[in-house]
């Protein structure tokens, strides 16, 4: 059983849909503020041809982890896709919040 914050806050699937329905409006200003900040920095630092890799990198890296828990115990899963066809495991890694 997971001993994460999350998984005791939602006792029910509809306070969990209730949630993420409800925080749309602050998940999405958290994504343009950072789609922002890699569009200034990536064209300050070498044009709308380094700001075109960074974003796909910045969109690739994300989706390749799921960050859960709390902000002062998160979990990291790294989302494998290997060669021998296991496309739905994830390894789980310690973050260092120190």
């Amino acid at each position: 059983m997971l001993s994460c914050q999350l998984a005791r806050s939602w006792t029910n699937k509809s306070r969990q849909l209730s949630f993420f329905y409800n925080d749309y409006e602050s998940a999405r200003s958290s994504a343009s503020t950072f789609d922002e900040r890699v569009k200034t920095d990536s064209i300050a630092a070498g044009g709308q041809d380094y700001l075109s890799l960074t974003s796909l990198a910045a969109r690739q890296a994300f989706a390749a982890i799921e960050y859960t828990n709390t902000p002062a115990e998160p979990w990291l899963f790294m989302k494998e896709i290997s060669s021998d066809g296991n496309v739905n495991t994830a390894d789980g890694k310690s973050v260092d919040t120190s």
